[in-house]
C-alpha cells in the first residue's frame, strides 16, 4: 500500500499518469485498475489517501470605519479653562452656534519657535490642530468642540508682529462665548486643574 498526501504520478514506459485531487474528511481508500491494451497487462493500485484539511482563514478584526478618523492625536488630564468672544478665527469661518475653542499650542507640545516659524502665519490646512475635534470632560459633564482658533503663545514679536496678545497660560483651552458654560460648571469664568481632554 502506498500512502500519498496530495497527488500520485505513476511512471510507466508509456505516458499514463494518475492524479488525485485534494480530499476533505476522513481517509479515502482508492483503487485504480490500469489496463494496457498493447501488452495485455493489467495493473491494480491501492491508495490510502489521508485526510487533508483546508486551512481556515485567520480571524481578522474588523476595523470600525470611523476608528481612524477618531484616532487620538493629543490628550491630557489637566488644563486651564477660560473664555473669549472674538469673531475672527485663525482656522476659518463657522456658522453661528458652532461650539468653538482656541488652544495655546503649548498644550500639545508646540514650542515658541515652532509656532513662530511654522504656524503663526500659516493657512488653516497647514496647522495641525485647526478644525480638529476636542472632547472635554469636567465635573462629569462631557462636551465636544471644534478647535477654530489659536491663543498665541508669544504675542506680537519683531518676527511676527501681526498676532493677538500673548496667552496668559501655557495649557489654556479658551471656550468661545463660554462664560455662561463655565459659570454653570465651576461657578465662574475661570477654571484650572483636573480635566480630561482629547483632540482627534
Amino acid at each position: 500500500m502506498i500512502n500519498l498526501l496530495f497527488s500520485v504520478y505513476v511512471s510507466l514506459p508509456i505516458d499514463y499518469y494518475v492524479h488525485f485531487p485534494e480530499f476533505e474528511g476522513s481517509s479515502v481508500n482508492k483503487t485504480v485498475v490500469l489496463y494496457f491494451e498493447e501488452t495485455g497487462t493489467k495493473v491494480t493500485l491501492d491508495f490510502d489517501i489521508p485526510q487533508h484539511q483546508k486551512e481556515e482563514p485567520e480571524d481578522v478584526e474588523e476595523q470600525d470605519p470611523g476608528e481612524s478618523e477618531n484616532e487620538t492625536l493629543w490628550n491630557g488630564s489637566s488644563a486651564t479653562l477660560t473664555w473669549f468672544d472674538d469673531t475672527v478665527f485663525q482656522c476659518g469661518t463657522y456658522e453661528a452656534g458652532t461650539p468653538i475653542v482656541a488652544i495655546n499650542p503649548k498644550l500639545i507640545g508646540i514650542t515658541d519657535q515652532e509656532w513662530l516659524s511654522l504656524y503663526a502665519n500659516a493657512s488653516p490646512e497647514n496647522i495641525p490642530w485647526c478644525n480638529k475635534q476636542m472632547d472635554i470632560v469636567l465635573n462629569g459633564v462631557s462636551m465636544s468642540f471644534v478647535i477654530g482658533d489659536t491663543c498665541s503663545p508669544t504675542g506680537p514679536t519683531a518676527e511676527v508682529p501681526n498676532q493677538g496678545g500673548k496667552c496668559d497660560y501655557d495649557d489654556v483651552i479658551d471656550i468661545h462665548n463660554g462664560s455662561d458654560l463655565l459659570n454653570s460648571l465651576v461657578g465662574g469664568g475661570f477654571y484650572q486643574g483636573a480635566i480630561e481632554w482629547r483632540i482627534y
